[in-house]
């Protein structure tokens, strides 16, 4: 986030007294890129244009309505510009050099010097379904919050290699007490695994996942070393928060209704904004706001 604050700064600089906005591209919007997207319309405000991009025709896919609804309000309000059902197919550089005073070793400087010799990007938007048309997107800058990827395969040994099953996304497949199949001694947690649900789908690839998981696994590792029956591994969902700037969230909460234990799970998201009790101003909602001035 420091080298994405320092590039703000430097195109602050650059554009300092111009007409023309501070043009940003974030290309995914799973929740990193909703959240930087929030957070960077919300610090550029009238001097910047935000363009946010997905493959999917909506923002949030995994999150829950109430959040994706949050999210969608806040950035509207924000004036960001959804590009959805495009993948990129090309970032190019378009290169614009200007003239520059001399300049010294120093980091501050080097920030000017950066924004005098400035590269804008040319991004090639192809549809992803029919009834879209292509588009030619440029931007100052360009932030990636798409393409993570396990790498399972490359802690193989090339000479002995383990032939780990792999799903699309170079996951372990695993079975419900997170043994890796095929594999009795190896289980997978996090990122590295992919763990299904009950009904047979995929686990979100989230920290609050790898965290419940990382009890059984340590459990389960174990009890197959000592010959103890492993135990299945069953995700609580706790619900989520989500960071939409300095003084706007979204949270989704899972909780019971009532005292019976039978009763079905509730579910509840909103979006909130946090007041300082004391002074019953608006205070920061931590995480991304370091981004914001």
């Amino acid at each position: 986030m420091q080298r994405v604050d320092k590039k703000l700064r430097a195109l602050e600089r650059k554009y300092f007294g111009m007409d023309s906005p501070i043009r940003v591209a974030i290309v995914g919007c799973g929740y990193s890129g909703v959240e930087l997207a929030a957070t960077i319309s919300e610090r550029l405000q009238g001097r910047g244009i935000v363009q946010a991009i997905n493959v999917e025709r909506t923002i949030l896919p995994n999150a829950p309505p109430g959040s994706r609804e949050s999210a969608l309000k806040v950035l509207s309000s924000r004036n960001v510009e959804l590009l959805l059902g495009y993948f990129v197919r090309c970032v190019r550089r378009d290169i614009r050099t200007g003239t520059s005073p001399e300049f010294t070793d120093d980091e501050a400087v080097h920030d000017i010097l950066e924004a005098h010799n400035h590269d804008r990007f040319i991004l090639e938007l192809q549809p992803a379904e029919r009834g879209l048309e292509s588009q030619v997107v440029e931007a100052d800058l360009v932030l990636w919050t798409v393409g993570s990827k396990p790498l399972l395969p490359q802690l193989e040994p090339s000479d002995e290699p383990i032939g780990l099953p792999l799903n699309g996304r170079g996951q372990a497949e695993t079975d419900e007490t997170l043994r890796v199949k095929g594999h009795p001694r190896i289980f997978a947690v996090g990122d590295a695994s992919a763990v299904r649900d009950r009904s047979g789908k995929l686990l979100p690839d989230t920290a609050q996942v790898a965290f419940q998981q990382a009890d059984f696994a340590g459990w389960n590792l174990w009890a197959a070393i000592n010959g103890r029956p492993l135990l299945p591994f069953r995700f609580q969902n706790l619900g989520e928060m989500m960071t939409l700037g300095r003084y706007d969230a979204a949270i989704s909460t899972k909780f019971h209704r009532g005292p019976d234990v039978g009763g079905s799970d509730r579910s509840h998201s909103q979006e909130i904004s946090v007041l300082n009790p004391v002074t019953n101003r608006r205070a920061p909602v931590k995480g991304r706001d370091q981004l914001v001035n």
